[in-house]
């Protein structure tokens, strides 16, 4: 709540008790749907702990920014926005929002509270889980909450409903959206919502002894919440492997009576379970909690157990995957284990070895791909998820010596009349703006698995301009933003589904200058969170992270080199200036390789600090080198022995 005048006494207390009201300065009352609590940084915080997650200053830092409010009243005057003109699109971090102070286990409905304005539609995301978020804008999933602030209106959207934990807190997930829109997060409203609560086994347990007794608390008075509803005539419980709990009730028990039963389970199941509350006026549907029985058959799952993790190693080294199965208390007997190359379910190719949870692989090509484990006892046998073990090596390379041909023979080139020109080694491609090559729909990078180069790789070419202009991309057709890679001079961008991608900027003054360059992006777009880097002459100059999962789509229009496919309406921003040695890995290179990369071409240019090393206090120069060595040691040495412990006798 948001007031721009002097708050009279009254006012005071009419906000505490989250009732709003409006003054003659254009902001009108709020009308929430229960008791409003404001986002702030102190019950706000990034949903996986980094920080820092907001900028109050700068609106540049791919942040969420805490920003004044034009009319601000009552105690706040922020807001947490993201996207827009001030952001880049979709880089704010998920947020989570705790609301304290609420009666343990009870039921609550939460909403959020966003603004935007008439002439567009600002959107926020919110959800009680984190991978299950809701879009809420101004004609989605909201109500008007009659605050008007200029040609802004306040809305207000239901999230769900969740109870409160044992420390008597709930907590809202946050995120920006993927459009082009603003994000403004106001803060949260919730109020009790009454129903059948407090199950025993909690929601979500998992091995639950098969002899097990299930309870609950009856619903509450909404009139008076701290007794049971005085109406409440039965409780009918429901319990099944089917979520949609579609069956007759396995139990009906008169109010006053114990709220218990003892159903019969079975091992490795998942049961689904709802009581619902009679009164004497009506049902009430209460909520669907869940929970597993023990396990007998193999389980790949934490706790009991854990699956093989994908791995991306140079050729020649040594992969090892890991899969571990687990039974409840050790039940089903002794654990044996064995290997295949495939996908579960997939026994054909058998790969030789002992009776172990881990498999070691010397990688080479043509032993790259997936692997998964099978775990047999006595009751039964399961497979783990599947793990790809990547071959990290060169997929494409253009050395463009009176030649557009991929020099690893894995991509065709097609091209009508290059000219050539000398470059930084032999020979470079000489663009015009106009003429392009074609890579097809199976050039790199691509989104085939493990080594496509789409999810996790590094794209680096020599370049000789005055300008900008596009130096690869293609696009797909939408809707909305467009699957992507776009390399140009300025700029890096490999974009997935749904607009979610990396996209790094960095002045095009340090390329375009018509002198060769080495422009060297890598970038790992797989599992979140996601970085971009990228390097001019081996050294980094712009480095971004992305929280959220990245989904790339096969190609519908070939790649080009020389600008990018537009859809395949035509090449689009042609490159003008010369190219020389791009090449393509599967892979992201870490600073050294880049570093090396551009010193093999110019050994005789100035060292790179590829990784300046913790320890490296200062130098020949009274600065850091990039090196460790007597200077730094005697630097520490001007305070060995020194002791500031009181007293001084412990420093004997």
């Amino acid at each position: 709540m948001r007031y721009s005048v002097i708050i009279t006494f009254l006012a005071i207390l009419v906000a505490m008790n989250g009732i709003s009201f409006g003054y003659d300065d254009g902001v009108t009352s709020s009308t929430y749907s229960g008791t409003y609590v404001d986002a702030t940084v102190d019950n706000t915080t990034s949903a996986d702990g980094a920080v820092p997650w907001y900028s109050s200053t700068d609106t540049s830092t791919k942040l969420w920014f805490l920003r004044g409010f034009a009319n601000p009243y009552g105690s706040e005057a922020t807001i947490f926005e993201a996207d827009g003109a001030s952001s880049r699109v979709g880089d704010a971090p998920l947020l989570v929002t705790t609301i304290s102070g609420l009666d343990p286990y009870v039921p609550y409905n939460a909403y959020v509270v966003l603004w935007t304005p008439t002439t567009n539609n600002w959107d926020v995301m919110a959800g009680m889980k984190a991978d299950e978020l809701t879009e809420f804008n101004g004609t989605t999933g909201t109500v008007w909450t009659n605050a008007v602030e200029g040609n802004r209106h306040e809305y207000e959207g239901l999230v769900g409903l969740g109870f409160a934990n044992a420390a008597g807190e709930l907590s809202v997930y946050i995120d920006d959206t993927s459009d082009a829109e603003r994000s403004w997060y106001d803060g949260l409203v919730y109020s009790m919502a009454f129903m059948a609560y407090h199950p025993t086994p909690n929601d979500s347990d998992i091995n639950v002894a098969l002899d097990a007794t299930l309870t609950w608390e009856a619903m509450l008075d909404s009139d008076n919440p701290t007794q049971v509803d005085p109406d409440l005539v039965e409780h009918v419980v429901y319990l099944n492997n089917d979520p949609n709990l579609a069956i007759a009730p396995v139990s009906t028990i008169a109010a006053g009576q114990p709220l218990q039963i003892n159903p019969v389970l079975a091992a490795n199941e998942t049961y689904y379970w709802r009581v619902d509350e009679v009164t004497s006026t009506g049902t009430v549907i209460g909520a669907v909690w869940t929970f597993d029985t023990i396990k007998t058959v193999p389980d790949f799952n934490p706790p009991l157990g854990s699956q093989p993790e994908s791995m991306a190693v140079a050729t020649g080294e040594v992969a090892i995957l890991t899969a571990v199965a687990g039974t409840t208390d050790g039940l089903g007997g002794t654990m044996n284990y064995q290997w295949y190359k495939g996908l579960p379910g997939d026994y054909t190719n058998l790969v030789t070895g002992g009776n172990s949870s881990q498999l070691s692989i010397d990688v080479e090509v043509s032993n790259e791909g997936w692997y998964f484990c099978q775990a047999t006892n006595d009751i039964d046998s399961t497979d783990s998820e599947a793990a790809f073990i990547q071959a990290n090596r060169l997929m494409a390379h253009y050395k463009f010596n009176q030649s557009v041909a991929d020099e690893t023979g894995n991509s065709t080139v097609v091209m009508t009349d290059p000219n050539f020109i000398g470059g930084i080694d032999g020979d470079a491609l000489e663009l015009d703006g106009v003429d392009y090559a074609d890579l097809g729909l199976d050039g790199y990078p691509n989104n085939s698995l493990p080594s496509g180069c789409l999810y996790s790789g590094t794209v680096s070419y020599w370049a000789k301009t005055v300008g900008t202009g596009t130096v690869m991309g293609t696009y797909n057709d939408g809707p909305g933003y467009h699957t992507a890679i776009h390399f140009e001079i300025g700029r890096s961008m490999v974009r997935g589904q749904d607009n979610i991608k990396l996209e790094a900027s960095y002045s095009s003054a340090l390329v375009a200058d018509g002198q060769w360059h080495l422009v060297t992006t890598t970038y790992d777009s797989g599992v979140a969170p996601n970085t971009m880097t990228v390097y001019i002459d081996g050294k980094a100059v712009s480095t971004v992270t992305q929280p959220n999962e990245i989904v790339h789509l096969a190609w519908q229009y070939p790649i080009f080199i020389g600008g990018y496919n537009s859809r395949g309406t035509g090449m689009v921003d042609g490159y003008v200036g010369d190219l020389d040695d791009m090449r393509i890995y599967n892979y992201p290179l870490d600073a050294f390789e880049v570093a090396q990369l551009f010193i093999d071409f110019v050994p005789d240019a100035d060292p790179i600090c590829a990784s300046r090393p913790e320890f490296d206090f200062t130098g020949p120069e009274g600065a850091p080198d990039c090196k460790v060595d007597l200077y730094d040691f005697a630097e520490v040495a001007k305070e060995w022995l020194v002791c500031n412990i009181i007293p001084l006798s412990d420093c004997n």
